[in-house]
């Protein structure tokens, strides 16, 4: 599914609305899939050399849906080995 998806939160602190609007979306496919014990959301994008912008969703959860979005909930990893954290993150994904 094409989507524009604006990541509502950083570091897990919640974005405030005029912080969302002023970002650029990333654009590509959603896409799900089972990693070990995890459903994980991912976004590809449209040119696959591109660095990945956004991290995977992990455990998402839609929250609200409408004819033109919807919301997702999970988790994202920061950080590598033994230094990554998990903090709460939401994707607002608007259709194109």
């Amino acid at each position: 599914m094409l989507v524009s998806v604006y990541p509502l939160r950083i570091r897990g602190r919640r974005l405030k609305a005029d912080a969302v609007k002023r970002q650029t979306p990333v654009r590509g496919d959603l896409r799900t899939c089972q990693q070990q014990c995890y459903l994980v959301a991912t976004l590809e994008l449209d040119m696959p050399l591109d660095a990945r912008p956004l991290p995977p969703l992990y455990d998402p959860r839609l929250v609200l849906i409408s004819p033109q979005s919807m919301r997702l909930m999970g988790f994202e990893k920061v950080g590598d080995g033994g230094n990554a954290t998990t903090y709460m993150q939401e994707w607002l994904c608007e259709t194109d």
